[in-house]
């Protein structure tokens, strides 16, 4: 599972992408890849990087918490003067130290150090999902942007040769080799292609703009990766993907944590009732005038017993004053009935654990059909993918009879322009498909953990 220090090593990355490397490489920008995308929009994340800190002031007042496990040290220092009408007055000063040390706890005092650390565990894996969906946001995004480009390209290029066709077309009617009716027809299929292109252009705009800032730039720099269409991979066996899945997948990780808080939540609420032990000493020296010359000391035992019904506190103490005399003390006190309610927090504790186990179960058992599911979808994906590739080359090949059946006479230039827009379509609903399969290898990787391209490394 990533860690905080992991975490901010990806935030550190994306901001050498976002401020450093721009610096070095102004004049040309290195070409941008997913995994650079990934890291530059963790870095562009006002909110994650908050959330860091805030899980890194968390992890560190943990770590501060041992002091617990010390003696408590208090040095103090007074001085009382009191001046008086009728009788001599006192100035008398002193200086103390004072030392507590918890002895016995029966297990409190550590059972709650790592309840409160299952708690920063979930804190730090919600921390990482964080994390993985702006990542996840800039890879779509990034997707998107190819998408368009190779869209907007394909039209580009259709729209080239269906002006090219026009063009000819408008020799023709000139020689009168073909009717003006077709010209007309040629030139509405043009201005739909251009609107086509026009609205394309704008949309590929709006996705390299929303692109650009979710990775913190004005504008984007050259892509690196590319959507390949013809790819053929041969993916893991589902049984391995499963694997993976169950072993690695943020959601499943996060119910563990979850259920290991529980965990601690009871075992916690088990050991409220065993009595706490500790352990006094003071030293003190006092006088009217230095050097004081007149000191006590004393250590002693402090037992709390606290219960729903019943609460009680002994404190013992033994010390001596000068050289001969000696002190002893002891106090007790009683209540009844201080809290019965919270007499339910161990029985609501185990409720709550047997539930938080129950919800783990379906989780585990759900993730196992959904990896199952996943990579189905994938493999129709790429089945959709072959298909479309197939209906690319049968209308690669309609348009090639469609040129020689026009050079024939046996139809129109308005019909061949017509297989030519026909072909454009099949180019791009290749491209669209080729990105489907694309975007279900991402939701593989992306439920098992795994970084772009993971997929294909996983044997």
């Amino acid at each position: 599972m990533t860690n905080i220090r992991t975490v901010h090593k990806i935030i550190m990355a994306g901001l050498f992408f976002l401020v450093i490397q721009p610096c070095i490489l102004r004049a040309e920008p290195r070409p941008l890849t997913f995994a650079a995308a990934a890291d530059m929009a963790a870095a562009a994340s006002i909110q994650l990087k908050t959330e860091l800190a805030r899980q890194t002031l968390k992890e560190t007042a943990w770590e501060l918490g041992l002091r617990s496990y010390f003696p408590s040290i208090t040095l103090s220092a007074s001085e009382n003067d009191r001046v008086l009408e009728t009788m001599v007055g006192s100035f008398e000063k002193m200086y103390s130290a004072s030392v507590t040390q918890l002895l016995f706890d029966g297990g409190k005092l550590r059972s709650g150090r790592r309840l409160e650390k299952a708690r920063i565990s979930l804190e730090k894996n919600n921390l990482v999902n964080m994390l993985s969906e702006v990542s996840e946001s800039a890879i779509t995004a990034y997707r998107g942007v190819l998408q368009a480009r190779m869209a907007l390209e394909i039209k580009r290029a259709a729209f080239s040769v269906l002006e090219n066709q026009r063009n000819i077309l408008e020799e023709e009617v000139r020689l009168g080799l073909a009717i003006k009716n077709d010209l007309l027809e040629s030139e509405i299929l043009l201005a739909q292609a251009a609107v086509e292109i026009a609205s394309m252009e704008l949309d590929m705009a709006e996705n390299e703009k929303r692109f650009a800032e979710i990775i913190g730039l004005e504008e984007l720099p050259p892509l690196a990766e590319t959507i390949d269409i013809h790819g053929d991979a041969q993916y893991p066996e589902i049984k391995k993907i499963q694997s993976e899945i169950l072993s690695r997948n943020s959601d499943l990780i996060t119910a563990r944590l979850s259920l290991k808080q529980r965990e601690e939540e009871a075992k916690f609420a088990r050991l409220s009732w065993i009595p706490s032990i500790k352990g006094t000493g003071n030293f003190s020296v006092t006088g009217s005038r230095y050097p004081l010359t007149h000191y006590r000391w004393s250590f002693g035992l402090t037992v709390d017993f606290s219960m729903p019904w019943i609460s009680s506190s002994t404190a013992g103490t033994y010390g001596q004053e000068g050289r001969v005399d000696e002190t002893a003390r002891l106090a007790q006190s009683l209540t009844l009935l201080p809290d019965p309610a919270a007499g339910l927090t161990a029985k609501n504790a185990r409720l709550s654990l047997e539930l938080e186990r129950a919800v783990y179960d379906s989780s585990f058992s759900r993730m196992e059909r959904t990896a199952v599911i996943v990579m189905r979808r994938l493999d129709f994906a790429a089945q959709k993918k072959n298909l479309a590739l197939k209906a690319r080359e049968l209308a690669s090949e309609k348009t090639r009879i469609a040129e020689l059946k026009q050079s024939l006479g046996f139809i129109t230039r308005l019909e061949f322009m017509q297989s030519g827009i026909d072909y454009a379509q099949a180019e791009i609903a290749a491209v669209n498909a080729a990105v489907e399969e694309a975007a279900a290898v991402r939701e593989v990787e992306r439920l098992a953990a795994l970084l772009p391209g993971g997929l294909k490394e996983l044997k």
